[in-house]
């Protein structure tokens, strides 16, 4: 892909999944009150617009934490284990690392198998989802996405709409995972000793950038969460003639 193409992809995924209803005419910077900022969500455009220093326009794979800070997106702290547990038996995170361990101890795909095996059974699964803008596909973002089990009459519903599925209830994303793909996408693994060393430090330099000090607030998973919610509403906006449907 040449610069110009990856320009014009990087402003597909940055300006859609946030954008709030607006008018078609253009936005100028000197015409963004202050006042609104504090109270009125702005597109990634006029975001992009407040800050024509820094290099806002780019693929979720690029994202850094300043694009969390910009698009002022936060992160909850992880929900606390149950305080008790049945005596004798491994119980939730404890009976997972146990599992992956036993199983398929520093393997990413290994791990990503045995999450679906263990709650599999109550979900189907789909590997991968698409970052969308203008209903043209972005970038695939790697992940496993768990979607209920439905009753027979909403699953000749999906016959008939073969892209459609139930709503996304869950989602799992390896680190190992978000690093291949920044690696793949910034050409890491293309690097050897006979690159120029200038070419490979820059390489480096724009994975160490897109990397995140904390793992669960990794700018990957911000982009992760927008294309669910860009999944969800295409489910919702496909099958608004289903008033109802039975989990399974």
């Amino acid at each position: 892909m040449t610069d110009n193409q990856q320009n014009t992809a990087g402003l597909a995924a940055m300006e859609a999944p946030l954008s709030p209803p607006r008018s078609d005419s253009p936005v100028d910077s000197n015409s963004v009150d202050s006042n609104s900022l504090s109270t009125a969500p702005l597109s990634i455009r006029q975001l992009a617009l407040l800050h024509p220093r820094e290099r806002l326009l780019v693929p979720p794979t690029n994202w850094t934490p300043r694009h969390l800070e910009v698009l002022r997106c936060s992160f909850s702290e992880p929900a606390p284990a149950p305080a008790t547990a049945l005596a004798g038996k491994p119980q939730g995170g404890d009976y997972l690392r146990h599992e992956m361990e036993r199983w398929v101890w520093r393997s990413p795909s290994g791990r990503s198998d045995t999450v679906r095996d263990l709650i599999g059974g109550a979900f189907t699964s789909q590997r991968n989802i698409g970052f969308y803008f203008h209903q043209r596909q972005v970038q695939i973002l790697t992940c496993d996405l768990l979607f209920c089990k439905v009753d027979e009459s909403f699953d000749q519903t999906l016959k008939d709409n073969p892209d459609a599925l139930p709503p996304i209830v869950a989602a799992y994303v390896d680190l190992h995972q978000i690093d291949s793909a920044r690696m793949e996408h910034f050409g890491v693994f293309k690097i050897s000793r006979y690159r120029p060393m200038r070419r490979r430090l820059l390489c480096l330099n724009k994975l160490k950038k897109a990397k995140s000090t904390n793992h669960l607030h990794d700018p990957y998973i911000a982009a992760l969460l927008i294309a669910i919610a860009q999944d969800d509403m295409h489910f919702a906006r496909d099958l608004s003639a289903i008033s109802s449907w039975t989990v399974r």
